[in-house]
């Protein structure tokens, strides 16, 4: 069937289709008169005739680069840049420097700025806004959450996203004022499991239901800890990955009982797959406790001393 010319559908499309030729059109003159050059009169100028045509002819000096073009048309650039491909402009083109620099400065620690491969993100508010244009490998902290849908609206991007989560420093200390919303707890705890965390930081305001789903973590290999009680809740007989325990402080709350807890800690290692446990920190009342001390409890119980540097002590499991 062949519509005649006086077709009232017919028409409407010509007419739709030249309104759009003419917006094309006044949209492209408008960024070749910023570029001072001439305008073109039709569309025509990108038919395959007149591509072959224009081929060898430069419409712009071979020399220009696109540094050198005006501001307006180098923001409706970046205006058209996906996220994960914005830091790679910012750092090819130096005009994008202040995109680059307000990222930075605003969501990550100053190694980023250094290192645009990696960030480090503790700061989440208005993060969904910038999270495309993040690097591939993060590091994540949750000290500065306020509240459980903030801390949902996160873990959902980075969940989504093809992004690699090198670390997760979990401290709740903020959330505390939340609540403890069970709701809330059971959906982190859902997003958590489906993160390939290797390392894994905990503090002492982490939920218990947080903790206890620890060992659900599939690609778990480091695991750091404040004190030795932090490790009450986790199931570390069931982390099938975990490798190696890092304690930053000898103790928390009674600096001169520290042995109990270690103890506790190191019998509920005994039944895991973990041979290695580092001491970052063995100051008690500010003194350097003799490590020879240190070093005979934790022979007593089958660790040996592989290491020791300054504050920080590493010990190995030998049957």
């Amino acid at each position: 069937m062949t519509c005649s010319p006086e077709c009232s559908c017919c028409q409407a499309h010509e007419q739709r289709i030249q309104w759009l030729h003419d917006k094309v059109l006044d949209e492209i003159n408008v960024y070749r008169k910023i570029l001072r050059m001439n305008a073109l009169k039709s569309l025509d100028t990108f038919s395959q005739r007149e591509y072959k045509r224009r081929h060898s002819q430069h419409l712009i000096p071979s020399t220009t680069s696109i540094q050198s073009m005006p501001p307006e048309v180098l923001d409706r650039i970046a205006s058209y840049v996906q996220g994960e491909n914005l830091l790679q402009l910012c750092s090819s083109v130096p005009y994008y420097k202040y995109i680059s620099k307000a990222i930075l400065n605003l969501r990550f620690d100053s190694a980023t700025a250094r290192s645009p491969r990696s960030a480090r993100i503790d700061n989440w508010e208005g993060i969904e806004n910038v999270f495309g244009a993040l690097p591939a490998i993060l590091t994540v902290s949750t000290h500065h959450v306020y509240s459980w849908d903030e801390l949902d609206t996160f873990l959902s991007l980075i969940k989504n996203s093809k992004k690699t989560v090198r670390e997760l420093q979990l401290n709740f200390g903020n959330l505390q004022a939340a609540g403890h919303d069970t709701t809330s707890q059971t959906r982190a705890v859902k997003l958590l499991k489906s993160i390939p965390v290797r390392t894994l930081g905990i503090t002492a305001r982490v939920p218990v239901k947080i903790k206890q789903a620890v060992h659900l973590f599939p690609k778990l290999s480091y695991l750091e800890l404040s004190s030795p009680e932090d490790c009450n809740g986790i199931l570390l007989s069931q982390c099938m990955h975990l490798q190696e325990i890092v304690v930053e402080n000898l103790y928390s709350s009674n600096a001169l009982l520290w042995k109990t807890p270690m103890l506790q800690l190191l019998d509920a290692v005994k039944e895991s797959r973990v041979r290695k446990l580092t001491l970052l920190n063995w100051m008690i009342h500010g003194q350097l406790t003799r490590l020879e001390g240190i070093s005979l409890f934790f022979l007593q119980q089958g660790w040996h001393v592989q290491s020791a540097a300054g504050h920080t002590v590493t010990f190995v499991f030998k049957e």
